[in-house]
């Protein structure tokens, strides 16, 4: 076979040749060869090449994607009952895709086994079934199963022709462009009981009367605070911009109050609590410094609990600003701590957020793998609301590999619960994903209307990232639906936000789109 102009690096040239060989070497004979690989572009760059060198060889390519029923043998038999040209005994090799992505988790309680379990049941038993089928079969399997095959398929693994691996060719392979599409990454519990707010200000005002100078001020600072930012971010606030400063005032009350008196759990919690809501206001740069302050108290004073959740803001923030590896390292350290101390509900927000910092980097092996470990045991400890917002990040996986409706099914089912919640920020991240699902099927109304609904929360609730995105969302949809001089003014909107926050990748998103733009009203009639 010819080899083609573009070649690999030196270890994965030598792993393709012998692949290529195999393929060439075993026509009019069964040999299934098993290939790991959680590189999706560097896989993508394998089966082109030996597809098309495979065609100059007069060897016709043929490809399989297993669906949630992931049957090997079910494929092939459809297959070889439509083409004549196989049953004319003519030279082939089929490439078997779609096991990589099975999900290891039952998505519904009534299922017998999650999709992997079948495909693994499957393929132990389908020795037989295939002895008439005398061609290569190449099934591209994720690492991890690779290395679970012989234990979970054994007789399948014992009669293989050969099984290859993959690694990351190029790190240049892991730097993609990114689309403004929301991917949820929550890591602080707002469930705690608080008395209704007038009742706090009045005990505040009756005890800073009685004593000004009492221990118990910063305990109510901080209830105060923590009252004003879920009302801000539940959408309940009668004027945003008041009681967004006043939860911040209070905040700062407390931390300054609780480390006066020394009282350093409370002290190193409420930073936190004001880290995370600046991150939800989008200050970053804020967000940032306070975590690290929190994070080397709670280190210097062993509260492992909440260096975790220090550790999981940070990598938080450096997931929303785009430095995913970075939030990985962060998120993987808070999952060790929570392992350690058997935190099972903060063990599930670790896997959930790095699953979702996989999924922003396109690796999607891994982002399945850390989701379906997070829902695991989100079902185990009845975690509806956090099973919630990982199964609208498996919506988004699914737009990702081209199944709309299962990624429009996923999104749709979570909002329900977002809103019986008050997630109004995972509602927006929903609504906006929705969006961007909608305009790639092309239906740009509805992913306008969408958007649209995003971005009303969004500003209800003072999220200026998720207004910004809902407003390039807007702005894309205005395009395909001919109407460039308000998309002109919608990314215009959307600069604005991103330069305030700021949020360099989306500035220069909207720069290019604006300067696009321009050129097209300039020569429009």
């Amino acid at each position: 076979m010819s080899k083609m102009p573009l070649e690999f690096e030196s270890e994965t040239e030598k792993t393709y040749d012998a692949l290529i060989s195999i393929i060439e070497n075993n026509q009019g004979r069964l040999a299934p060869i098993i290939v790991g690989c959680d590189e999706l572009r560097l896989r993508e760059r394998v089966i082109e090449r030996y597809e098309r060198e495979a065609k100059e060889a007069k060897i016709w390519p043929y490809q399989i994607q297993l669906d949630p029923e992931p049957s090997v043998r079910a494929g092939l038999d459809k297959l070889m009952s439509q083409e004549e040209y196989l049953q004319a005994g003519g030279e082939a090799v089929f490439t078997v895709l779609g096991a990589d992505t099975l999900l290891r988790v039952k998505l519904r309680d009534d299922d017998e086994q999650s999709e992997l379990e079948k495909f693994f049941g499957y393929l132990q038993w389908t020795r037989e079934g295939l002895r008439s089928f005398r061609f290569p079969i190449v099934l591209w399997v994720s690492v991890r199963m690779l290395r679970e095959m012989g234990r979970r398929a054994p007789d399948f693994w014992s009669w293989r022709k050969a099984s290859f691996q993959f690694g990351m060719e190029d790190e240049r392979l892991a730097e993609i462009s990114r689309e403004p599409i929301e991917v949820s990454n929550s890591f602080q519990d707002d469930d705690e009981l608080l008395p209704p707010l007038d009742e706090l200000l009045q005990e505040l005002k009756e005890l800073h009367d009685r004593d000004p100078n009492s221990s118990n001020l910063a305990t109510l600072y901080s209830k105060i605070g923590k009252v004003y930012a879920k009302r801000v971010i539940t959408g309940e606030a009668e004027n945003l911009e008041f009681e967004r400063s006043a939860a911040i005032e209070y905040f700062e009350k407390a931390i300054h109050g609780m480390r006066d008196i020394g009282e350093n759990i409370g002290y190193a919690n409420t930073l936190t609590h004001l880290g995370d809501f600046l991150i939800r206001q989008s200050d970053f740069i804020k967000a940032t410094d306070i975590f690290h302050t929190a994070l080397e108290f709670s280190q210097a004073n062993k509260l492992k609990s909440i260096s975790a959740i220090c550790f999981l803001g940070l990598g938080a923030i450096y997931n929303y600003v785009g430095d995913y590896k970075k939030a990985i390292d962060f998120q993987k350290q808070s999952l060790e701590i929570n392992r350690n101390l058997d935190r099972k509900s903060d063990v599930a927000v670790s896997l959930h957020c790095i699953g979702a910092s996989y999924q922003m980097l396109d690796e999607y092996r891994k982002a399945i793998d850390y989701y379906s470990q997070s829902i695991e045991m989100q079902k185990a400890i009845g975690d509806r609301k956090g099973e919630a917002t990982t199964l609208a990040n498996l919506g988004i996986y699914y737009a990702s590999i081209g199944q709309y409706e299962n990624s429009i099914l996923l999104l749709e089912q979570s909002l329900p619960i977002h809103r019986e919640f008050k997630n109004l920020s995972f509602e927006a991240a929903s609504l906006g994903n929705l969006a961007h699902i909608y305009s790639l099927i092309n239906n740009h109304q509805k992913s306008f209307d969408y958007s649209k609904e995003a971005l009303d929360i969004s500003q209800t609730i003072g999220n200026r990232r998720h207004e910004a995105f809902s407003l390039v969302g807007m702005a894309e949809a205005l395009i395909k639906l001919d109407r460039s001089s308000e998309a002109l003014q919608t990314y215009q909107k959307a600069q604005t936000i991103f330069e305030e926050i700021p949020l360099d990748h989306g500035v220069k998103q909207c720069k290019d789109a604006i300067r696009q733009l321009n050129r097209i009203i300039a020569v429009t009639p």
